[in-house]
């Protein structure tokens, strides 16, 4: 997404959010991130349990941006605060979604080459909990699809989720090699995988972010200068 001209300083807040599909998202990905951090640990899958991670952290994202667009509704000194805040949150989604990538990474790494231990990975009820996941993801995406395009808070969220579904996706696959041919090094492979497709949307997330926050303070700046008394 383009940076804002000096009169669009804000317009990545949408104006009339559809907060009730916020609600229903936070609600979604909250729920079955402690259902997949059970089933996971009870199928002892990686993918499973590092998908579960990544959804608590979007739980957390949208919590915050329902928090941004409530302050956004303010006055106009909120809204200011509201986009800043929204560009930080971003940042901090994409920081912490590079640190999920390294761990899901390693951890699969670890265990593909035997330096982590693995028990047996339930097949069965992975490929359930997978399906489910996806089918939540899926849904997220299509209710938070428009305005990804219009503010940057949702677009962290929408990034998330889709890495969500992708990861989903991949785990649903390795259960079933787990599942009908017992390749229980299909669960490592996976996360491993989902961990080299989160980073290059992470590193474009805080890159956007940054310059979002780069453009508000020279805002900020050029507003203060500008609101000095002359003598």
């Amino acid at each position: 997404m383009a940076p804002c001209s000096s009169g669009c300083s804000h317009a990545h807040v949408p104006a009339q959010a559809p907060r009730a599909y916020l609600w229903l998202v936070l609600a979604l990905v909250a729920g079955f991130s402690v259902v997949e951090l059970v089933g996971g640990w009870w199928a002892h899958s990686l993918s499973l349990m590092a998908d579960s991670g990544h959804l608590a952290t979007d739980a957390l994202s949208v919590g915050t941006m329902l928090f941004v667009l409530w302050l956004s509704r303010g006055r106009a000194e909120q809204a200011a605060q509201a986009s800043q805040l929204e560009a930080q949150v971003a940042l901090a989604n994409g920081v912490v979604l590079l640190g999920l990538a390294l761990w899901v990474g390693l951890s699969g790494l670890g265990r593909l080459v035997g330096y982590l231990p693995a028990q047996p990975v339930e097949g069965l009820p992975m490929l359930a909990l997978a399906a489910m996941g996806l089918a939540v993801c899926l849904l997220n995406l299509a209710l938070l699809h428009r305005d990804s395009h219009t503010s940057l808070g949702v677009r962290s969220v929408f990034a998330h989720i889709l890495m969500d579904a992708l990861s989903s996706l991949g785990v649903l696959v390795a259960a079933l090699l787990v599942w009908r041919l017992g390749w229980q090094w299909a669960d490592a492979g996976v996360g491993l995988v989902t961990a080299t497709l989160m980073l290059p949307t992470a590193l474009s997330l805080v890159r956007e972010s940054q310059r979002a926050l780069r453009l508000d303070s020279v805002q900020a700046t050029a507003s203060g200068s500008l609101s000095l008394p002359h003598d």
